[in-house]
């Protein structure tokens, strides 16, 4: 059975000493989530006008986090993969969204 590794953490900057684990922790697992976003999308929400976009981005990180241990679990079906993708590609253009709402407002 695959072996998955959750990193959270604020990551506000990322640091080679971060990176240096992320390494490690890929050699020891099959599967490492690095759990960044989550700080972010509060930063966003703090916002004027900024809730909606924090709404996506916890939305699509929660859901992309479950795909993505579903995925490990079923062996990889071709379609869950498939809808594994999609929803980064959907947590990526909401994370631009917010990075655009929280560059607005400064």
């Amino acid at each position: 059975m695959p072996t998955l590794a959750v990193y959270p953490g604020s990551f506000d900057p990322l640091t080679n000493g971060h990176v240096d684990i992320i390494s490690r922790g890929a050699r020891l697992f099959d599967h490492i989530v690095v759990a960044i976003l989550v700080v972010f999308a509060r930063k966003v929400r703090k916002l004027e006008g900024g809730r909606s976009a924090s709404i996506a981005i916890h939305s699509a990180f929660g859901t992309q986090i479950i795909l993505g241990i579903l995925t490990i679990v079923s062996g990889v079906a071709i379609w869950l993969a498939v809808l594994h993708q999609a929803t980064g590609a959907i947590l990526l253009a909401a994370t631009v969204w917010g990075a655009h709402v929280l560059g607005r407002r400064q």
